[in-house]
């Protein structure tokens, strides 16, 4: 009965383990925001990763909101970037896509600084992100897709680097900026275990003590 116990432990973690895939972390690559219309483009690197895409210039960028602003004015890091274009080469789990077109979005949550433009025309702060993706082998407008390729979850984390512009006020009148570009960098930090490396792990070990108890028994 023990013996029983332990083996439907066993199953039970290698099931969670294969549904509960690990996001990849993407410990190198960019996000580029320029102007309060320009483009973004983007480049996501990693253990086995490489993407690139160019996201929806009307994607929500919190920094855009200067436009203007004062030098008090507390300013948020976050964004939203969706709507990607552009077909090209990409790597996911070290597998090789030829032609990859990616359907999701970066969740950017970044720190908002207050009294930002106080102390000169750049500022930086940390921030986070969140990528889930599909990606297909023709453009999904439409539905027109065909079978997804993948479906991940991408995490990150970096410093963002932001520059703004002085503008032109009359004399007597409080400072005014606007928001030039932002450059979000992705870093790498060491990391533990995956959980269900670890989960697999345990398993092992519990198989191994099942061995033992029939051993003993016989």
């Amino acid at each position: 009965m023990r013996s029983r116990s332990v083996l439907s432990v066993c199953a039970f973690l290698m099931c969670c383990s294969a549904a509960n895939a690990d996001p990849i972390t993407v410990t190198s690559g960019s996000i580029a925001v320029m102007g309060n219309t320009g483009g973004i483009a983007f480049s996501l690197l990693g253990d086995g990763l490489a993407l690139q895409a160019i996201a929806d210039s009307d994607s929500r960028v919190d920094l855009r909101f200067c436009s203007p602003c004062t030098a008090t004015q507390a300013l948020s890091f976050g964004a939203r970037l969706s709507d990607f274009h552009g077909a090209g080469p990409g790597t996911v789990n070290g597998t090789y896509y030829p032609t990859l077109f990616l359907e999701g979005f970066l969740d950017v949550t970044g720190a908002t600084v207050p009294n930002a433009l106080a102390n000169g025309l750049t500022v930086t702060a940390p921030f986070t992100m969140t990528a889930p993706l599909r990606g297909y082998a023709r453009d999904n407008v439409g539905g027109n897709g065909g079978p997804v390729l993948f479906t991940v979850t991408l995490i990150a984390h970096g410093t963002a680097t932001a520059n703004f512009s002085s503008v032109p006020v009359n004399p007597g009148f409080p400072p005014l900026f606007m928001f030039h570009d932002v450059m979000y960098r992705f870093e790498s930090t060491p990391s533990p275990t995956p959980e269900p490396a670890t989960l697999v792990m345990l398993s092992t070990g519990l198989a191994g003590l099942v061995m033992r108890s029939r051993s003993r028994r016989r």
